[in-house]
């Protein structure tokens, strides 16, 4: 599902701001192994309960931005 309702909506042609295709391809290979671990807890959780009315995130964390803070991490 991450796949077809995410990872392959992700224009091929051309990307925000120029980016070059092979660095979106590495952020999308970065978040796959987050996204599938979560998942895979959510699964685990409802196999446990035998419903999906109580699923729960984990919680996000809580680090804080700086105005100078560089968001890609490069």
């Amino acid at each position: 599902m991450y796949k077809a309702n995410f990872e392959e909506r992700v224009p091929l042609a051309q990307h925000y701001n120029g980016a070059a295709p092979s660095t979106v391809d590495a952020r999308l290979q970065g978040m796959r192994g987050h996204v599938e671990q979560a998942i895979d807890n959510l699964a685990a959780q409802m196999m446990r309960n035998g419903s999906v009315t109580s699923l729960r995130r984990p919680p996000m964390a809580s680090k804080s931005i700086g105005l100078y803070d560089d968001l890609l991490g490069q």
